[in-house]
């Protein structure tokens, strides 16, 4: 009779365990795979009237944030991107932010 007093908190502490492992994981968020470490397809820009493609910036580090002028968290995003890209100029870190 005791057993089942002795097995339930730890059947919760292992539920509790594997539902924080379901959220943790990187393929539960948003519904979607990582794409972590995978190639982005190359594609054609038009920058200050000059053609530039993705490929141009091969090795270095890319961030792109493709966003709207009509979403509010978007355009909060902005700000911090300012301050981080001039901060990592020297980084090799290019950040192209495409409406």
């Amino acid at each position: 009779m005791k057993i089942p007093g002795k097995i339930a908190p730890w059947a919760v502490l292992g539920f509790a365990a594997l539902v924080l492992v379901a959220f943790v994981m990187p393929t539960y968020r948003q519904g979607e795979p990582s794409i972590a470490r995978k190639s982005a397809e190359n594609f054609d820009i038009t920058l200050g009237g000059k053609s530039a493609h993705l490929s141009d910036l091969k090795g270095k580090v890319v961030v792109l944030n493709f966003w709207a002028s009509y979403c509010g968290s978007c355009v909060e995003e902005i700000p911090p991107w300012i301050a981080s890209s001039s901060e990592s100029s020297r980084a090799a870190v290019w950040y192209w932010a495409l409406a």
